[in-house]
């Protein structure tokens, strides 16, 4: 599969913002020094220029070059944290220049460079599902080997993204997601069948209840735990009297096999 966006070319500029592929690392507040300079410093493919937000301000300015920078690194990286801290500013400032009236270039730029971004993780995604990750296997708390483990889950996702009229499955949700009005049909009838069948689960799950058979075995139950107090109040007359005069009266037969054991 190949990937439609350009990332962009490698370009010097600050040491702050040089970022490695494979290890993530938060780059070092830069000195002032280092953006001495005009903003073309900072170079960018043509889809990522944009007309900085220039504000009145003092220390801590936004400027053009950290404004640039900031997009630079979002299309390397596709994190807005990592973007505004390689300038050395908060991202509530640049999220600030976004929604100003001026800032519309900006956040045009801002949304191509999360679309860099989402470029490199499909490239990401595509690496791995070809190369497989990395299981390492320890033994004795020592490095033996390594294997991959292949994602076939993924394989099938990202060949059914990019091709699903060859290789999705014919009337699923892929079709139905890419076929405008005649997908949102079949994704309405894909829906209620969803819904019928976890009805279907669900009243196998909860099975209706007999009320009365339930209270029948809750009052078993109590009478059985009470049994053995019964049979020492029914075996004395003073007892089963003051029983019968807080309860009303009631039947000892049950009990009388009980008397003599």
């Amino acid at each position: 599969m190949t990937n439609q966006s350009t990332t962009p070319a490698a370009v010097s500029v600050p040491s702050t913002l040089a970022a490695d592929s494979d290890i993530e690392i938060l780059p070092a507040l830069p000195a002032g020094k280092e953006w001495l300079g005009v903003p073309e410093d900072i170079t960018l493919p043509k889809q990522l220029e944009f007309e900085p937000v220039l504000l009145r301000g003092g220390r801590g300015q936004v400027t053009a070059m950290k404004q640039r920078a900031f997009i630079r690194v979002l299309a390397e990286t596709g994190r807005v944290s990592l973007a505004a801290k390689a300038t050395g500013n908060t991202l509530a400032a640049f999220y600030y220049l976004r929604n100003q009236p001026q800032g519309k270039s900006f956040a045009r730029a801002w949304a191509r460079a999360l679309d860099f971004g989402v470029g490199r993780v499909l490239d990401i995604l595509v690496d791995h599902a070809m190369n497989g990750t990395p299981e390492y296997i320890y033994q004795n708390g020592e490095l033996v080997g390594e294997r991959r483990r292949f994602d076939h889950r993924l394989m099938m996702w990202l060949v059914a993204h990019n091709q699903p009229e060859k290789y999705a499955v014919s009337g699923g949700l892929m079709h139905a997601v890419n076929e405008g009005a005649a997908g949102a049909a079949r994704m309405k009838r894909l829906k209620k069948e969803w819904e019928l069948e976890y009805q279907a689960k669900r009243s196998k799950w909860h099975k209706p209840v007999d009320v009365e058979a339930v209270k029948a075995e809750i009052i078993r139950k109590a009478e059985l735990m009470q049994r053995p107090e019964m049979i020492q109040i029914a075996n004395d007359p003073k007892k089963r009297a003051a029983w019968e005069l807080l309860n009303g009266p009631r039947d000892w037969s049950e009990f009388e096999r009980y008397q003599h054991r």
